[in-house]
């Protein structure tokens, strides 16, 4: 039992630590680089007067994120929607001043039990990227922080209930958050789907291995026969290919089925989720997979460049359409998971008919500009809003302190556990 918590904490922060990276890279190259607004780096900011700062969340906590909103309207920081933000930045409207944009990626259940309350709270608005393929469709609007403002709930109750729950908020929290304008609901694309880029297996799927805590993103988009399995639920023995993101540049790999039926069932016939246990299964599942390979030769092969096409466009399209009718209304913005596209995602969201493209840092663009490109929308980490000019500002020495903080308990874990 110690033996495997050990495993599963390994594996959780090697994924963490590989994924903050791989999102983050320009993040921390612009450390180097230089690669920040002004209002980040200097002593004494001033905003200039064609800029337009935005900032991305993903979770929020109640205390730090209403901390954050306190510093922005004490210092008069006004919000925006997303086509409030395109309209400023295309020269349709006129900014105001100390004009910023908020944005949360994925939709997940804090938007609504943490961040919508809150939001309302200080009269401020927001812009959410969602991702309609992993909405449930239940109808019970949950618990937030205005039932614990009223006394009927304890914010560690509905902590606890949402663990046993689907993590994400449902299309009924949604349309609530939709009608009250306090949430302007745009696309994050259909699945959050990494697809296989190459026959490189780094890994099998195993009881240590860390899908995500919602729609097992972190498991690469498989298929059987001619259906995509969207629900990423593997059986145990399943090689894990190099992966990237479906928006990105790379032509999707197809495995070969048999093969990996066979690994499956090596393992079960192995003693199942018993297998783990052993020291070296990992060499023993790559030799047999080998062995199978070799035998039988690998029935594999690589989409062209009409199928990835084909596959890009359809969920950009299908993404846009569902928001739009089950919400009523235009979806023109779209937000690339893992902060990662590529020139064809970009034309072919032109195509579909988004107006703009989000980001995470891009190396080439330091700050959002009024008269920019629309499809090279820059994003800071929520952090970076104490970095704004106003009282309570914080020094760029606590903002990276708190970041690197976060990088360090994961290495911690593993030099724990590499000692053991």
């Amino acid at each position: 039992m110690i033996l495997g918590l050990s495993q599963i904490q390994i594996q959780n922060s090697l994924n963490k630590i590989k994924w903050s990276y791989r999102k983050n890279a320009p993040d921390l190259k612009g450390v180097f680089l230089r690669n920040y607004p002004d209002f980040v780096l200097s002593a004494k900011p001033t905003l200039e007067e064609n800029e337009l700062p935005v900032f991305v969340f993903h979770t929020v906590e109640p205390l730090s994120f209403e901390a954050q909103l306190e510093f922005l309207s004490d210092n008069h920081y006004l919000t925006l929607t997303a086509g409030e933000f395109y309209e400023i930045v295309t020269k349709q409207k006129k900014k105001s001043t100390n004009a910023i944009l908020l944005t949360f990626d994925d939709g997940t259940r804090n938007l609504w039990t943490v961040a919508y309350p809150l939001l309302k709270k200080y009269k401020m608005k927001a812009v959410s990227f969602i991702l309609p393929g992993l909405i449930p469709d239940g109808k019970t609007m949950h618990f937030n922080l205005e039932d614990v403002w009223h006394g009927k709930i304890t914010f560690e109750e509905i902590a606890a209930a949402g663990k046993n729950e689907n993590p994400m908020c449902n299309w009924e929290e949604i349309t609530e958050m939709h009608k009250s304008g306090v949430i302007d609901f745009q696309s994050h694309t259909m699945y959050h789907a990494l697809i296989p880029v190459s026959n490189k297996i780094y890994d099998f799927f195993n009881p240590y291995f860390n899908p995500y805590f919602f729609g097992n993103i972190h498991v690469p988009l498989y298929r059987e026969g001619d259906k995509d399995l969207f629900d990423r639920k593997l059986k145990y023995g399943t090689p894990i290919y190099c992966s990237e993101p479906r928006m990105s540049q790379y032509p999707r790999y197809f495995d070969d089925e048999n093969v990996r039926t066979q690994c499956q069932q090596f393992v079960e016939d192995n003693g199942g989720k018993d297998f783990f246990k052993k020291k070296n299964w990992r060499r023993e599942l790559t030799l047999f997979f080998r062995k199978v390979a070799k035998s039988k030769g690998l029935n594999e092969k690589y989409e062209n460049s009409t199928e990835q096409m084909a596959s890009i466009l359809s969920e950009l399209k299908l993404s846009k359409l569902i928001i739009e009718s089950k919400l009523a209304k235009k979806v023109d913005h779209l937000c690339y998971p893992w902060f990662i596209g590529s020139s064809l995602s970009v034309r072919l969201s032109k195509e579909v008919g988004y107006k703009s493209n989000f980001w995470g840092m891009l190396p080439h663009t330091r700050e959002n500009r009024i008269g920019m490109d629309p499809f090279k929308i820059t994003r800071l980490e929520d952090r970076f809003i104490y970095r704004l000019p106003g009282e309570g500002r914080k020094s760029l020495v606590s903002v990276f302190q708190e970041k690197w903080e976060n990088y360090g308990i994961h290495f911690k874990i593993l030099k724990k556990m590499r000692q053991k």
